[in-house]
């Protein structure tokens, strides 16, 4: 069972019951789903693939939760980055990290891109606005696959208490 079934499960259930409230704006579990199928073709569009590593560059807004849900359904393999780093900070990260796509909020270009600076190279990349665009083509339902139980879901960062940062993998089951 993936993440996203429970997403699809209560789209089912309580399609019209609001799933996220950001600011002004109520999303319901229905728009949610469809939304996380749609930016799951796109991200499929841009050369994800299954098992992939793909880095988020979102702060806490409705596309974090958006962008966890469509990386589930490839499946893939979700790891946010804290949008608090340095841009030094951030490139050892990635240079641990070695993503296939990195999704970056709009707001967040500027960081990214003293990363890429410090890297010295560059990593496949999306902007929020660019996946949106992209998504907006896209239609219908996605078709998740079971991932495999000990297939790794979720890599999270912390900042390490002796020396760099150290990801910590979470996995499906």
């Amino acid at each position: 069972m993936n993440v996203s079934d429970t997403l699809a499960a209560a789209a089912r259930t309580w399609p019209d019951h609001c799933a996220i409230i950001y600011r002004e704006q109520k999303t319901s579990y229905r728009e949610v789903r469809e939304q996380a199928c749609r930016w799951a073709h796109a991200l499929v569009q841009a050369g994800a693939r299954p098992g992939d590593r793909i880095a988020v560059l979102i702060p806490n807004k409705p596309e974090f939760v958006l962008a966890y849900h469509a990386i589930a359904m490839l499946p893939a393999i979700f790891i946010p980055i804290d949008l608090l780093l340095k841009g030094e900070e951030m490139a050892e990260i990635l240079a641990d990290l070695e993503p296939a796509l990195v999704l970056v909020d709009d707001e967040a270009e500027e960081l990214f891109r003293q990363a890429l600076e410090a890297l010295a190279r560059d990593i496949p990349h999306r902007t929020l606005s660019e996946l949106q665009a992209a998504s907006r083509q896209q239609a219908g339902d996605f078709p998740v696959p079971d991932p495999d139980q000990d297939s790794a879901a979720v890599i999270l960062y912390t900042s390490g208490t002796v020396g760099g940062s150290k990801g910590y993998t979470l996995v499906s089951s």
